[in-house]
């Protein structure tokens, strides 16, 4: 009896869609000068943050950790270890990408992406094998990384009104694919832009991949210029706003830039 009434739950719990639209959304629409000013933000986080030079450079290596926290952080731990160093030897605008593991249980082991095809490195050899940690977590840790860049891709992207948080005002873009309504498959970011600084300081985001009702939040703190591109290097992630406990915090200690496109 008590497994038929965890099947009823989980499955009403799926079928709820988080929905980021806001009040403004849901009242002012998406006219087309709603989305023009919510592009424009975002264009304009980018020379901010001058992530277009990042088109200059075939690949970049960034040394990452991510740590998780709490009883609900340890939960949703992929690793071995409660904290995990990465070399991640990334490609600009794109998910042919690698992660070196520096530290703990599974020290120097090598997972990448080619074409969404996930791989191992054995003895200087490449070994492809269907591993759903690094297609998961490879492209989703670049993609905060590139985030701005990135989201422009969103062919549904539409300012969202301004909000306070921690008394500090921010100006909110909403981004998606295909419509602007929660889907079952296709993921909603509400991006809050610091009207002091500029920049992307939290974004809020649903996570379609695992259940409908999922969703997250990531601080972006701390931002550091590396060549000329400002990155944020502590991203704190909670399961909502107001969360008091942190999920997990992951976090840039350098960014080394290799071969240039010219």
């Amino acid at each position: 009896m008590k497994f038929v009434i965890l099947i009823t739950y989980c499955i009403f719990l799926t079928s709820c869609l988080t929905d980021l639209r806001t009040e403004f959304n849901k009242t002012e629409g998406y006219s087309e000068s709603n989305q023009q000013k919510g592009r424009a933000l975002i264009l304009a986080v980018n020379k901010t943050v001058g992530i277009n030079k990042l088109k200059d450079f075939k690949s970049y290596t960034v040394q990452f950790s991510d740590e998780f926290l709490n009883f609900s952080g340890a939960f949703a731990n992929p690793y071995k270890n409660k904290k995990t160093n990465f070399k991640l030897d990334l490609v600009p605008n794109s998910f042919n990408s690698k992660m070196t593991y520096l530290n703990g249980k599974e020290k120097d082991r090598v997972s990448g992406m080619t074409d969404w095809k996930t791989y191992s490195i054995k003895n200087d050899k490449k070994i492809y094998k269907k591993d759903k940690r690094t297609q998961f977590w490879l492209p989703t840790y670049q993609y905060f990384i590139e985030f701005s860049m990135r989201i422009l891709d969103a062919d549904k992207i539409s300012y969202a009104g301004i909000q306070t948080y921690n008394n500090k005002e921010y100006e909110l873009v909403l981004a998606s694919w295909k419509s602007y309504e929660p889907q079952r498959k296709i993921d909603q970011y509400l991006i809050w832009i610091s009207k002091k600084t500029g920049r992307i300081e939290i974004l809020q985001y649903t996570i379609r991949d695992y259940y409908g009702f999922i969703k997250g939040v990531t601080f972006m703190e701390d931002y550091k210029t590396f060549n000329g591109i400002q990155f944020p290097t502590n991203m704190r992630v909670k399961s909502r706003l107001n969360q008091k406990n942190l999920m997990h915090n992951m976090r840039i200690e350098n960014v080394i830039f290799n071969m240039t496109t010219n």
